[in-house]
């Protein structure tokens, strides 16, 4: 039996999203500036003339303020989900009497590549959405001749609304997915081949209708519905000893 104090999404965890979503959504608020000054005598020269350099500059800007600096954020942010995943998997298992050891297996380095290839990938989603916004602002303002204040504000809520909140939504998404994986390679190292569906980590935290509905559902460990079944998901999968 897990007891209730292993039912929910540890402490350590959470301390890892909010730190990615933290350190992300720093690395946008220090691009802000930069991306609002774009909207000044070089961006919008005249009325209906917008600088053909505009969309270099912004990709400088996201280059340089957020995808480099970003790619280590992500790799060490994965790396320590998938250690806290490993952790996990070890308490889950010792409980049902299994003694994992928190070692390395040789699919872990493979795994962990792949998670951060996987996330680094998300960022660049993000990024290369919110350049397209941006320019479209520029645009737009350019063609109706708008003073630069008001298109460098819509391009502050560009940052805000599709950078810095889907940057959050990615951050805690893709660090329950990293744990997920490494909780699964334990299960499978250690022949658990049934899981159940944990629905509700964290007493107290509203848990969506398609959650809820699994909750307590026993699936085969390579045959489960996909983990994080959503964007912020904090589903879970316990390892089951089937009963002689």
């Amino acid at each position: 039996m897990i007891p209730a104090s292993l039912r929910r999404t540890p402490s350590s965890m959470r301390r890892i999203m909010r730190e990615l979503e933290k350190e992300l959504a720093r690395l946008f608020e220090e691009a802000r500036t930069e991306l609002e000054s774009l909207v000044d005598s070089r961006a919008l020269a005249e009325p209906e003339e917008l600088d053909p350099q505009a969309g270099e500059r912004i990709g400088r800007v996201i280059e340089y303020r957020i995808l480099r600096p970003g790619r280590s954020l992500v790799e060490e942010a994965q790396s320590k989900a998938y250690r806290a995943g490993v952790a996990r998997s070890a308490q889950l298992l010792k409980r049902i009497g299994i003694d994992a050891a928190l070692g390395t297996i040789p699919t872990d380095r493979l795994v962990l590549a792949a998670l951060e290839q996987r996330s680094l990938s998300a960022l660049k989603g993000i990024t290369d959405e919110m350049s397209k916004t941006i320019m479209q602002e520029l645009t737009d303002g350019a063609i109706r001749g708008e003073h630069p204040n008001d298109v460098a504000r819509r391009i502050s809520a560009a940052v805000d609304e599709v950078g810095i909140v889907r940057a959050r939504t990615m951050a805690r998404t893709e660090t329950m997915y990293a744990i997920g994986q490494a909780e699964e390679q334990r299960y499978r190292q250690h022949g658990i081949a049934q899981v159940e569906w944990l629905a509700t980590p964290d007493p107290g935290r509203r848990t969506c209708d398609a959650c809820a509905a699994l909750d307590g559902k026993r699936y085969p460990l390579d045959d489960h519905p996909p983990r994080p079944l959503h964007p912020n998901c904090r589903c879970d999968l316990l390892p089951v000893v089937e009963d002689p």
